[in-house]
């Protein structure tokens, strides 16, 4: 079988072999169940820089926390080593830092920005020496600089969290939608409000469904089964 490919948001022509989730210009928390989160928040973000801007001048900016942008695992994921130059990565080491890069990186943000990334925005500011209520503060002016960010540029913004607690919940009510992320065996499968992964590419333009797929296309089929039944004369007694 082999059902027609979706098209990208930006209508080049392109087809996400692993049926990326398409962002909108809004805050996105990505979380991963039970695997590292920093594989496919690469992934989202390379995707972001590929699909917007096929004259190669788009850029991304990550504001890091620790070692989520791994070069490794970037230059792996990257068609081409050139497209790390357009990833620009700051890091802070403390919540101060932190919050004044999130700032500075708002002030920075051109024509050329496509998207920003913010990878476990609450991990640094529980690990510092503020009181709770303080780093509570901070944490709640940073993720307000992101979301505006997603407002005034209209781009998307992708942040993952440390952990889900009380200053975890802040990153989650600041985002507009989740994206969960898993490993099956089929494949990663992406889960949101608008997207969820249904084909896997297996190469030679065959693919791999989900049961969830089958079970779309059957309930797309339940009014014609209802039809046809209506249509069939009920048997009578023979005679």
């Amino acid at each position: 079988m082999r059902p027609p490919r979706r098209q990208s948001r930006h209508d080049r022509g392109r087809v996400s072999p692993a049926d990326l989730p398409e962002l909108d210009a809004e805050v996105t928390l990505l979380e991963a169940e039970d695997t590292d989160v920093r594989p496919p928040l690469h992934a989202l973000s390379i995707n972001e820089v590929l699909l917007s801007g096929a004259s190669g001048e788009s850029t991304a900016t990550w504001v890091d926390t620790g070692r989520h942008a791994q070069t490794t695992s970037l230059h792996d994921l990257a068609p081409a080593p050139r497209v790390l130059d357009r990833i620009h990565v700051a890091r802070g080491f403390t919540a101060f830092q932190h919050h004044a890069l999130i700032r500075e990186a708002v002030d920075r943000i051109d024509a050329t920005t496509v998207a920003v990334v913010a990878p476990a925005v609450d991990a640094i500011y529980r690990e510092s020496d503020l009181s709770r209520e303080r780093a509570r503060q901070f944490l709640l002016r940073t993720v307000a600089h992101l979301a505006r960010v997603a407002r005034r540029y209209n781009i998307p913004v992708i942040v993952s969290r440390a952990r889900d607690d009380d200053l975890g919940s802040i990153v989650a009510e600041a985002a507009s939608d989740t994206l969960t992320y898993r490993e099956t065996r089929c494949g990663p499968r992406f889960e949101g409000s608008d997207h969820e992964t249904l084909v896997y590419d297996v190469g030679d333009g065959w693919v791999q469904t989900t049961l969830a797929y089958w079970r779309q296309v059957l309930e797309t089929r339940r009014p014609l089964y209802a039809s046809a039944d209506d249509d069939v004369p009920t048997p009578g007694e023979v005679a």
